[in-house]
């Protein structure tokens, strides 16, 4: 009875229908599929890789007829299951990534039904969105590459589902494709260079609450030392002329923490310390700048996720989707959800203005927390005659009291206290805060500024690339006839890490603490890191930032004046020259192929007719040789041979008709 059961719901729940599709395009089919799921891994959680693998085999085994196809009711549930999962993987539907997941899926189970032609095409269409997909989330060379390969394979399915004669992944298929994709190259051009640009694909916003490694919007003991742990990339920066700041002043400015409830820091609230108004408009353009510390530089920096960006002090935007904050903080209108490119001018001299307000709000403390850090802080500032002074005092307390570590001990509730008169062993983000409440405490307005400090230089391409490990803190403090100074306690305990940078300031049990891949490696690892990476910031900034902007540059510059006249010329000219060039191809391969013996019919009669042979359209080859013998008799042993060969050619085996046969020929026929 139970092999009975098990036969009738083999029989019902997977009924083998007929194969009418190319086993070549089913194999073309899945290899699109997994290099579909591959680039678009960035985004796809694990169980669709195991969900992806269990349909591959499936398709495999059905190929190989060992396995039946499931009907309607596994397939429903099949979905059913998908859209569970999911549902419990993401908590909003009408973000980019669950749509993304949703048509991935899509793309994976319809391969299970795939028994004909139609359905056939339809899983290619899909997979050209599939594939498009993945440059929404990652625009680089690899997913370019793999991309490419996509489309290639789909499309030689598409060519062999509508010309069946041509074989799949053979030669001759894959050069069909190729010169397809050949021919769609100077549309494409056309299409980048000339056209106006309207914002590119992936301008689509994605998921905004998403994990992403880099600086947030609060500071607490712990947030930095976690950060210097990963070794993945927060921006690049290219400077102007390759005037690039010294190590200790590439201080990339961030967000600006000025409130405290004695562990954490916070923006300041109230939304006129948020965004600039007119008033503070003009007190940024009064910006005192001197010297030679100006420098222009343009910033590509990775998807954060967040509003905020991050330049040296004291910026000015040049970019107008660019905002800039009461606190000189640059900000996007939205958060980072794609890597973007920047311009900003900084001048690292400048004294500007504060309203009182701000003044008195960097001045405030949470009640009932760090006594004995207030009650020193006080004592300290009467014993010294000014606020410079009394920097100095606290500087020297830091430097010849405390060590650098990315292990400190946990601290409690007064968290500055304990780290001040006890642990005295912290990272950045422990001496900014505790500076600041020190300052605080001797009535000197201060505040917290985090961001990144340092860069590696990268030779190849001449440009600064900033880590997450370079993430800092550091204070900001008010000094009347000066204005916001910067101060980093940090340099003052472990001047290496502001100079050198991070591992030259960490001890072995500290390294050990690292992530192995933040670690430096042998010379020529990094050597080839930085080749690489410099190749990828190359197609970053001009390929994947060719905006309206860099647009219009072009267009000048190969044009000068851009008018409507030339720019029809621009479009005109190249599609002119598009159309000759198809059009010649076309008609040189329309044209007959002809044979060898005709080619060497021609040249004989071509021949004899400049001897004074009459060679008539109906003639036979008997009757034209009979004319040539009483014509020219001195060559009848040379027109002999050559009707020999002739009689051969036309009435022997064809095989013996080899390209030495057809020289030697020739020869005798210049010859006679």
């Amino acid at each position: 009875m139970l092999s009975k059961l098990s036969q009738y719901v083999n029989d019902k729940a997977f009924k083998q229908p007929e194969q009418t599709v190319n086993r070549q395009v089913l194999t073309g089919l899945l290899f699109a599929q997994a290099s579909a799921v591959l680039i678009n891994s960035a985004i796809l959680p694990l169980w669709l890789f195991a969900v992806a693998f269990i349909i591959f085999v499936w398709r495999l085994q059905i190929l190989r007829n060992h396995w039946s196809f499931p009907n309607s009711l596994v397939r429903t549930a099949l979905v059913v299951i998908s859209v569970v999962a999911i549902s419990l993987t993401y908590k909003e539907w009408y973000h980019l990534e669950p749509m993304v997941i949703l048509l991935t899926l899509s793309f994976l189970l319809k391969l299970l039904e795939v028994n004909n032609k139609r359905d056939a095409l339809l899983l290619v269409f899909v997979g050209y969105f599939v594939a498009s997909c993945a440059f929404l989330f990652e625009q680089g060379i690899i997913i370019s590459i793999l991309g490419a390969a996509v489309i290639m394979s789909l499309t030689a399915c598409l060519l062999v589902l509508h010309a069946g004669h041509i074989r799949y992944l053979s030669t001759r298929s894959m050069r069909t494709v190729s010169i397809l994709i050949v021919q769609a190259v100077p549309v494409m051009l056309i299409m980048l260079f000339v056209f106006p640009r309207v914002g590119v694909l992936w301008a689509v916003p994605v998921k905004s609450d998403g994990s992403v490694t880099g600086v947030s919007d609060s500071m607490s003991p712990g947030d930095f030392s976690n950060l210097t742990r990963s070794r993945e990339l927060a921006f690049r920066v290219s400077f102007e002329d390759n005037r690039v700041p010294e190590p200790s002043e590439r201080y990339w400015r961030g967000l600006v923490f000025t409130q405290f409830d004695g562990r954490r820091w916070d923006r300041a609230k109230g939304s006129n310390l948020y965004f600039g108004n007119n008033d503070d408009v003009t007190s940024y353009n009064n910006v005192q700048q001197s010297g030679d510390k100006n420098y222009n530089y343009e910033v590509v920096l990775e998807p954060t996720n967040t509003p905020w960006l991050y330049a040296l002090p004291l910026a000015t935007i040049t970019d107008k989707e660019l905002v800039r904050t009461a606190t000189n903080e640059l900000w996007l209108k939205g958060p980072a959800t794609q890597r973007i490119k920047y311009k900003v001018n900084s001048s690292l001299s400048y004294d500007v203005s504060e309203q009182q307000e701000r003044l008195k709000q960097s001045l405030v403390l949470p009640l009932g927390f760090n006594p004995k850090a207030i009650e020193t802080a006080k004592q300290w500032r009467s014993e010294v005659n000014s606020d410079e002074e009394y920097i100095r005092k606290v500087l020297r307390f830091y430097n010849e009291k405390f060590t650098y570590t990315l292990s400190p001990p946990k601290l409690g509730a007064n968290t500055v206290d304990e780290f001040l008169f006890s642990t005295q062993s912290g990272f950045c983000e422990h001496y900014s805060s505790s500076f600041v409440v020190l300052m605080r405490a001797a009535g000197i307005p201060a505040r917290v500024v985090t961001g990144y400090q340092g860069g590696e230089w990268n030779e190849e391409d001449n440009y600064l690339l900033v880590r997450q490990y370079d993430a800092h803190a550091w204070a900001e403090v008010w000094l009347d006839g000066r204005g916001w100074v910067r101060f980093d306690p940090t340099a003052a305990v472990a001047p290496s890490r502001i100079e050198a940078g991070l591992f030259d300031t960490l001890s072995e049990d500290d390294q050990d603490l690292i992530d192995s891949s933040a670690l430096p490696s042998f010379a020529w690892v990094n050597s080839l890191a930085l080749k690489w990476d410099s190749l990828n910031y190359s197609w970053q900034r001009w390929v994947l930032s060719y905006d309206q902007e860099e647009q219009s540059r072009f267009l000048e510059d190969l044009l000068g004046k851009v008018t409507p006249t030339r720019l029809a010329l621009l479009l005109i000219i190249p599609a002119m020259l598009i159309l000759l060039m198809f059009g010649f191809l076309t008609l040189r391969g329309s044209k007959k192929t002809v044979s060898l013996e005709f080619k060497l019919y021609m040249m004989l009669t071509k021949k004899l007719k400049r001897k004074g042979v009459s060679v008539g359209t109906g003639d036979t080859l008997s009757e034209i040789f009979a004319k040539a013998y009483a014509v020219v008799p001195e060559a009848k042993v040379s027109l002999q041979r050559i009707e020999n060969d002739f009689t051969a050619i036309l009435y022997s085996n064809q095989q013996s008709f080899t390209k030495d046969k057809y020289k030697d020929i020739k020869r005798s026929i210049r010859a006679f």
